[in-house]
């Protein structure tokens, strides 16, 4: 079975996404498409402090752009 991680890494060396300052991003010939989104994560601290992540989802159509690319079919 192949992990998160290691599809990340395939979706990389397709030149689909790249990495930096720890979290994944869209290519930027496929930006602006609607392929992906942010969305945030609130959470909080045993101590009561609030922290805030942003990181990127795939959209409807960012899935189907991958079935494609990957070769699945799209229904």
């Amino acid at each position: 079975a192949m992990t998160v991680w290691d599809f990340n890494q395939v979706l990389r060396d397709m030149g689909i996404q790249y990495r930096r300052g720890g979290r994944w991003n869209l290519s930027d010939d496929l930006q602006g498409r609607g392929f992906t989104a942010l969305r945030t994560h609130v959470s909080y601290s045993l101590k009561g402090e609030k922290k805030i992540r942003t990181y990127m989802t795939w959209t409807m159509q960012g899935l189907h752009y991958l079935n494609a690319k990957l070769g699945y079919p799209n229904f």
